[in-house]
Parts: C-alpha cells; structure tokens; sequence
C-alpha cells in the first residue's frame, strides 16, 4: 500500500505520527481522531436507542 491516499479514500489522510489519527474513517462529524470518533459515536448511538425505544424507530 503506498503512503499517498487514493482519491476517493475512505480514510482521512495520514498527516500525523499521532497513532490516533492514523487510518480514521471519514465520518458526518468531521472528525479526524480515533479517540474523539468513538466518543461521538456512542453518543449518537445512545441517541438513537432512546428514541427507538420510545416508539420512534422504523415504521412499516
């Protein structure tokens, strides 16, 4: 694998040595942190159980 991103990659570019910013997903939130990802994400998730657990999930 060569070190420049092909177009279109689903990563973030490997700009660091930081391993914490190494081989990010692209994501919604704009963010480019393995630590701060994960964070946001079980936010989101914890979101979107409460609200299906109060009857707001899928219909049909």
């Amino acid at each position: 694998m060569s070190d420049s991103p092909a177009q279109g990659s689903f990563f973030y570019p490997n700009t660091s040595d930081d391993p914490d910013r190494t081989d990010v997903l692209r994501n919604k939130f704009g963010i480019e942190t393995h630590s701060e990802l994960r964070i946001e994400e079980y936010r989101a998730t914890a979101f979107r159980m409460a609200e299906i657990a109060e009857g707001d999930g899928p219909q049909g």
